[in-house]
């Protein structure tokens, strides 16, 4: 297997409690707007993946790909998504 696609990031964003979680005083829940922080990144992938048949009409297999991307750039610091995906597949043929 052989790729490329495009990766939608988000995740919650609270400008009070992502700037002071991590002072020395309690945090007290306050009523603040959040707000969605996203990125949309590129990636490509490479794989392979064996099947087995059972029957004619039903086979099993299992499936590993490696993903490299672009760096994902947040408001709280960058990251890869990069990794290992792995799959276990059970198949029906019509």
């Amino acid at each position: 297997m052989v790729g490329a696609g495009v990766y939608f990031v988000s995740r919650p964003y609270d400008d009070y409690y992502d700037d002071n979680h991590n002072h020395d005083h309690d945090y007290h829940h306050h009523n603040h707007d959040g707000d969605d922080d996203y990125d949309t990144i590129l990636g490509g992938y490479l794989g392979a993946g064996i099947h087995y048949n059972i029957t004619p009409r039903i086979f099993v297999g299992v499936e590993g790909k490696y993903l490299w991307t672009d760096k994902v750039k947040l408001e709280y610091g960058e990251f890869r998504m990069d990794g290992i995906i792995a799959n276990a597949v059970i198949g029906i043929r019509f």
